[in-house]
């Protein structure tokens, strides 16, 4: 008999220990592969018969899995809400969790009461403002912490909170607009499009045909004058038909790219990109005013170099050659490439000067060239390790 109650004591003896005391002084244990309860002293309060279960809270709530669904227990054991939901994903540490019950979402509190009913198809993140969105019925809207609607399910579409404390929203018609920290329109849904709001506050937005940028009160930075848009580093451009764009500050300019600026150069001259009517990118330089000083005749255009002289790519051949400040051909444009300019000890000073030699290739010969396009020394045959 006394044999029999030890190996009982034994057996009931947990496998495992959390760690973790719960305020009400619990903790977590296992036997056999079930979890319980231990008091201080190190014994079961609550037998080992759940199939995983959470620490309790300080309103002495914990949850458990038992047949396969989470319930929410008291310290007795008793449960304050029946093992019937399907998914639970932790209190957070604002006092909620999210669970699931028959494939619908809600939210509960750490004394096991809903904030909201399983009622809901998705439940975003809270955002700094308290708001999470939430569909219902594939319609979206806005609740609080506390499970109130500050947004009823009725809009077509929405996006998180983010920058500004805004939110982006479609109504019933899909017409954009803005809503505000509280769920209010900042922006009335007129829009057709609304594109994310930058770091600066300007966002894209499409208006009875036409593109333009606005700003986070829904004033027009530029008028919806324009035909096209992209986006490009949290950059918004829109451009007219072939010929204009407008900048990150909403500016008109013809259609182009700025590269950076080469240093030591009396005269700042800058690639930029022209669209012509044929649909076709040609490239120029243009000045600190935005005035052609060379105009878009090549199909590529490096910065100038210090040495004053830039490498081009001619249109009709596609072949390379160099041109100063002023557009003339320094090295005719028959070379297969051109390297950037640089100093070189073999070559002849009062050839080459200062930065006077660049590597090139020409009909399968390679090496160096002066700025005039003559070679340094006898071109060798040029390797390419496509062909071994």
């Amino acid at each position: 008999m006394w044999l029999n109650n030890i190996l009982k004591k034994i057996q009931n003896l947990p496998s495992w220990e959390s760690k973790e005391v719960s305020p009400n002084g619990l903790r977590m244990a296992s036997n056999q592969n079930k979890y319980g309860y231990l008091d201080q002293s190190g014994k079961w309060v609550i037998d080992p018969q759940f199939e995983w279960a959470s620490s309790f809270t300080q309103n002495n709530r914990a949850v458990v899995k038992k047949g396969g669904l989470f319930g929410v227990i008291n310290v007795y054991g008793q449960w304050v809400i029946e093992p019937e939901l399907d998914s639970f994903k932790g209190f957070t540490c604002d006092g909620y969790a999210k669970v699931s019950k028959a494939g619908k979402l809600g939210m509960i509190d750490t004394s096991g009461k809903w904030i909201m009913k399983p009622e809901l198809d998705s439940i975003g993140e809270f955002a700094p403002n308290g708001h999470a969105l939430v569909s219902k019925s594939e319609k979206f809207g806005f609740i609080s912490k506390t499970g109130v609607w500050i947004v009823p399910p009725r809009l077509t579409f929405a996006t998180d909170y983010a920058d500004y404390n805004l939110a982006r929203a479609a109504d019933e018609n899909w017409k954009w607009g803005v809503l505000d920290a509280a769920g209010k329109w900042q922006i009335e849904p007129k829009f057709d499009v609304i594109t994310p709001i930058t770091p600066d506050g300007r966002m894209t937005a499409y208006y009875q045909g036409g593109y333009g940028i606005l700003d986070i009160w829904g004033n027009w930075i530029c008028r919806p004058i324009f035909g096209a848009w992209k986006y490009e580093e949290e950059k918004y451009r829109a451009a007219l038909p072939w010929e204009f764009c407008i900048d990150e500050q909403g500016m008109l300019h013809s259609r182009f790219v700025i590269e950076k600026k080469a240093p030591g150069r009396q005269q700042a001259l800058m690639v930029k990109e022209f669209y012509n009517d044929s649909k076709l990118w040609w490239k120029g330089y243009v000045d600190t005013a935005d005035q052609w000083v060379i105009p878009p005749m090549f199909e590529y255009a490096e910065e100038f170099q210090e040495n004053g002289l830039a490498v081009v790519v001619a249109k009709k051949s596609r072949k390379l050659g160099v041109i100063d400040q002023q557009g003339r051909w320094q090295v005719k444009p028959i070379f297969d490439k051109i390297s950037p300019f640089f100093r070189s000890e073999n070559a002849d000073v009062t050839k080459a000067g200062s930065w006077g030699v660049a590597f090139a290739i020409k009909d399968r010969k390679c090496g160096c060239i002066y700025k005039n396009g003559d070679w340094v020394e006898e071109p060798n045959d040029w390797l390419d390790e496509r062909s071994d």
